[in-house]
């Protein structure tokens, strides 16, 4: 797998930049994730499904934490996919880029209308029209097409092409697929920023266990979108 992860990690753009002094790993991947950034309900959903390592700075000394994965909670797949769903997840000190270094665990439901699911639908529908309409996509848009490994424009364009008056893509019968495809998109680019920060991680005094500890959570994710 870990193969797969680097092959994958020349396709986003940042990834060797320094972690710095302090910083919060997984949010750094949503920083780096078009589909994400700026919706931060969603990516503390994402945080709390992956997990994270923080390092702060306290007085003249760097602190080091795990915040493992929550994934052992039944519901939290369905609260980050179809929402309306009452879960704890980590919830952001400060959301800004780079920032997150304290989160801690609060009692949220994300609506149904903020889930991953209905995202992605809506984005289906707004993509459909704009490749019919031959019109530029979004900068949102744009990060929805990266977030995901499936082909979607190219699925899109060749539905719009065949179907009589140019009928869009069924975003109903996509929309879960695409949605637990971004998630495990995103939980391999937590594990490739790890991969390639593993010697500065090192020099912060993050060991191989608290690493350890963070790969076997993502591991339980993953095993449970399948």
């Amino acid at each position: 797998k870990r193969n797969e992860w680097n092959n994958r990690k020349g396709e986003k753009q940042g990834f060797k930049d320094i972690l710095g002094d302090e910083f919060n790993i997984a949010w750094k991947a949503i920083q780096k994730n078009g589909f994400l950034k700026g919706d931060t309900s969603l990516a503390e959903l994402f945080m709390t499904v992956s997990g994270t390592i923080v390092s702060r700075r306290v007085s003249d000394r760097s602190e080091v934490k795990v915040f493992p994965s929550k994934s052992s909670d039944p519901q939290l797949i369905s609260a980050l996919i179809t929402g309306n769903v009452p879960v704890q997840i980590y919830k952001c000190d400060n959301a800004s880029e780079d920032k997150c270094l304290t989160p801690a665990l609060q009692n949220v439901t994300l609506s149904k209308e903020h889930a991953l699911y209905s995202k992605v639908h809506r984005l289906l529908l707004s993509l459909s029209q704009k490749i019919r309409e031959d019109k530029p996509l979004s900068e949102q848009e744009r990060g929805f097409v990266n977030a995901t490994r499936l082909p979607v424009l190219k699925i899109m364009a060749v539905e719009a092409a065949f179907k009589e008056g140019g009928s869009p893509l069924s975003a109903t019968d996509f929309s879960e697929a695409i949605a637990h495809d971004i998630l495990l998109h995103y939980l391999e680019e937590v594990m490739t920023l790890v991969w390639d920060s593993v010697t500065q991680l090192k020099k912060t005094q993050i060991s191989d266990h608290m690493v350890e500890e963070l790969r076997a959570g993502i591991a339980s994710s993953r095993k449970m979108l399948f």
